[in-house]
């Protein structure tokens, strides 16, 4: 007979799985617009957040910076973001999101939006700013996992 699963179990696995189901939206969104899904994560922080210089993108994103160049010059070429000079270092360029990108994925990600909005909508307040401040923790855990770790074992 297997244990019940601790509540602590239980959120941890919905954690995981939640993880999960967000790169299978990536795939499908990446395909329906023809990027790959890295580069699509790329849109989405120019989206959410505006504007960014390559050196603020490559520290986001966790992308190498030689690799962003190559992400930046695809999304360039490809007509999904615009660069300009950076208006506070005209020796740098700021990298934004163009406005037809912006209406394509916002598309694309409307039915799923709509219905965490509807879920949402269902919770009390408290209840949405405690999930809220739980989210901003786990994405900073995540973000604060070291690029140097080895495997046990």
């Amino acid at each position: 007979m297997m244990a019940t699963p601790t509540p602590a179990a239980t959120l941890l696995r919905a954690i995981l799985d939640l993880r999960i189901e967000f790169d299978i939206l990536t795939e499908k969104v990446a395909k329906a617009t023809g990027v790959n899904p890295r580069d699509l994560g790329v849109l989405d922080v120019l989206h959410s957040q505006g504007a960014s210089t390559p050196k603020e993108l490559a520290t986001r994103t966790g992308i190498h910076p030689a690799t962003l160049t190559a992400i930046l010059i695809r999304l360039e070429r490809a007509d999904r973001v615009t660069r300009n000079t950076n208006p506070a270092d005209s020796r740098s360029t700021r990298i934004a999101i163009t406005s037809a990108t912006v209406k394509e994925l916002d598309g694309h990600f409307a039915t799923v939006n709509h219905a965490l909005q509807t879920r949402m909508n269902n919770l009390t307040e408290t209840a949405q700013l405690t999930i809220a401040q739980f989210l901003h923790d786990v994405g900073r855990i995540t973000r604060e996992y070291p690029d140097n770790t080895t495997t046990a074992g």
